[in-house]
């Protein structure tokens, strides 16, 4: 099996420093990860750099990778990750010369207009399905396997491989209708098989090997630089791959279980919600989002506390905390959850993008010294939360 092959290589690689090894699985995903840069980046010279600092990435964290790891699905998030780091270091003159770049490039192109419409949003689309349902997706129509191999790098059957795709190309479906691209799910699936993955530059495939055999030392500085960006947001983000992880960290927001970094000075500066101040101020903003998630809690109201979860997430919430329970139990638990905190301060708040935002929450009150960084991101005009950035 092909998922299981690219781990043996990775490992190969990893231990035996293989150069052969690495560059099979460059042969095998240049191409993948080099059409996913260029639908978010544009310029095909800024996707070329993005897929080398991928792969450097890969080369790097090769021994850290874990056996069961779907090597595409983390080409893709990882892609994802540097493609942002890149996007928050662009100049505006890069910007321009981006733009021109483009123009002379393209303008010979003969784009399929329906596929026009559907790529510049692809990747934001794909990013916002389950981890699960993306994995199926990208081995499907990005990979062109079988249901059945589907089926068996997710551990599953073949009629449950067919199910998942079904319902992940709904989603997507959804996904693209809000934004007005209006298309049957069959025919997302058909021109995403057809178009979303092309040939990456044949140079490519060369230079990167090179590359990863030194991780990345010997290549330039502006690449070096957006690697350790990516890195670091990665790093910093840690957005939980396991999903129950994340309910566990969503819900006990406020609370004194003490699972939180420690902050010794109650005080520390940034904007502060006392408790009276929380209200159901919707999800407008992110502040807005904090705080009609603490008034859910405080009134023990279930529905805005399930509505300030990402819908991803929301079922997943409602089974590790609500199910099995009566209403009046799933209240008081609320309430009792944040009884002792007194205020919320925003710490510190860090837009990763126009869409994600990480946020730095400290609560107030008797014997409250915990603290927490969430992750937020903008669904159809509302904020929320996403997860839980992982504690060092």
């Amino acid at each position: 099996m092909q998922v299981t092959d690219d781990i043996v290589l990775l490992q190969d690689y990893a231990t035996n420093n293989s150069e052969e090894a690495f560059a099979t699985l460059v042969s095998r995903y240049l191409d993948l990860v080099y059409s996913a840069a260029l639908r978010q980046m544009i310029a095909p010279h800024l996707a070329e750099e993005v897929t080398q600092a991928v792969f450097i990435i890969l080369a790097q964290k090769a021994r850290t990778i874990h056996q069961n790891t779907i090597l595409s699905g983390w080409l893709f998030k990882t892609t994802r990750f540097v493609c942002l780091a890149q996007m928050r270091a662009a100049t505006r003159r890069n910007q321009y010369e981006t733009e021109a770049h483009l123009q002379s490039e393209l303008q010979h192109a003969e784009p399929d207009p329906l596929w026009e419409e559907l790529s510049p949003l692809l990747d934001e689309a794909l990013a916002q399905l389950s981890e699960r349902d993306r994995q199926a997706v990208l081995l499907r129509f990005f990979q062109n396997q079988s249901l059945a191999e589907v089926g068996g790098a997710l551990g599953a059957g073949e009629d449950s491989a067919r199910m998942r795709v079904k319902r992940a190309l709904e989603k997507l479906r959804r996904f693209f209708l809000k934004r007005g691209v209006v298309l049957p799910a069959a025919t997302i699936g058909a021109l995403v098989s057809v178009n979303s993955v092309h040939a990456a530059p044949v140079t490519l495939t060369k230079s990167i090997t090179i590359l990863a055999m030194t991780k990345g030392v010997v290549t330039g500085g502006s690449t070096i630089t957006l690697v350790n960006q990516a890195i670091k947001l990665m790093t910093w983000t840690k957005i939980k791959i396991t999903t129950v992880a994340i309910v566990v960290g969503i819900l006990a927001i406020g609370g004194s279980t003490g699972a939180y970094a420690i902050f010794e000075n109650s005080h520390q500066a940034g904007t502060y919600f006392p408790k009276e101040s929380w209200s159901a101020a919707g999800f407008d903003t992110p502040e807005a989002t904090i705080k009609s998630f603490m008034w859910a809690k405080s009134a023990g109201d279930i529905d805005t506390v399930l509505l300030a979860a990402a819908p991803e997430l929301r079922q997943e919430v409602f089974n590790a905390y609500f199910q099995n329970k009566t209403k009046e139990q799933c209240e008081a638990a609320l309430r009792d959850n944040v009884k002792n905190v007194n205020g919320v301060r925003i710490l510190k708040e860090t837009f990763l993008s126009q869409n994600w935002v990480n946020m730095q929450i400290h609560f107030e009150g008797p014997n409250q010294k915990s603290s927490t960084e969430l992750i937020l991101k903008k669904i159809d005009g509302e904020w929320k939360v996403a997860g839980v950035a992982e504690q060092k």
